[in-house]
């Protein structure tokens, strides 16, 4: 019983993951504004969902991606 509450949490923070990235997917095609937009926690999400489909994929996804230095280099920080 405790597995199944695990499972069933998990699909609902992953569900919860693929609907924030859904609605910046949206916000992007609109060309609307993305300063507020928490690009670290987005990145996190897209690697969690790649993560649940294959534990090889997030790595595959950051080969030669600049990424992580873009959102360390966020000048909205400073």
């Amino acid at each position: 019983m405790l597995r199944r509450n695990h499972d069933d949490q998990s699909r609902v923070d992953l569900g919860k993951r693929v609907e924030r990235l859904t609605r910046l997917r949206n916000r992007v095609s609109h060309q609307e504004n993305l300063l507020g937009t928490n690009f670290r926690g987005r990145l996190n999400d897209t690697l969690s969902v790649l993560k649940a489909i294959d534990n090889s994929y997030p790595q595959w996804a950051l080969v030669e991606s600049q990424v992580r230095q873009i959102a360390r280099e966020d000048p909205r920080k400073q």
